[in-house]
């Protein structure tokens, strides 16, 4: 009875020591159904890895550039009551967008990783509303930006969930 005891406590443990749980193994779930969490400076230094696919990124706003654009980065503390930002800015693009953004808070964004050129402009432009001025245009043409489907301030509310469809 004894032996058979220590037997089932050892296969316990070896069974207990050789399973992860699903979310931690790699190539069966890669979270690209849910937007894989990056930093700013890794989209922008490697963006063809990104270009099409659903990210997630936390970030602080460091400009508002209008109405459903604006530019966020990473950011460490430098001083009591003073941030910096460390990153590689990225532009963000959220045709949803229905609160204010406050440049004092992160943001939680997902979406979609795309190039800024004609086509992605005109294709964003025809299905959304986007409020782009040609100066930001032509400064990120050719950059990756994050098209937003999802943007969460710091209180965890929304600002620019797409709307469900009217049934």
């Amino acid at each position: 009875m004894r032996h058979s005891l220590c037997a089932i406590a050892a296969m316990t443990v070896v069974i207990a020591l050789s399973s992860q749980p699903s979310a931690q193994r790699r190539g069966r779930n890669d979270n690209s159904s849910v937007g894989a969490p990056v930093a700013t400076n890794t989209v922008v230094d490697n963006p063809d890895a990104f270009f099409g696919k659903l990210v997630t990124i936390s970030a602080g706003v460091e400009q508002v550039i209008s109405t459903t654009a604006f530019v966020v980065d990473q950011r460490k503390v430098v001083g009591p009551s003073a941030v910096q930002a460390i990153g590689k800015p990225i532009l963000v693009v959220a045709p949803y967008l229905t609160g204010a953004i406050d440049r004092k808070q992160y943001l939680l964004i997902r979406g979609e990783i795309v190039k800024l050129d004609a086509s992605a402009v005109a294709r964003i432009a025809s299905e959304h509303h986007v409020d782009l001025v040609p100066d930001i245009g032509e400064k990120y043409q050719g950059q990756p930006v994050l098209l937003a489907s999802s943007v969460i301030n710091s209180t965890y509310t929304e600002l620019a969930k797409k709307p469900e469809p009217a049934r």
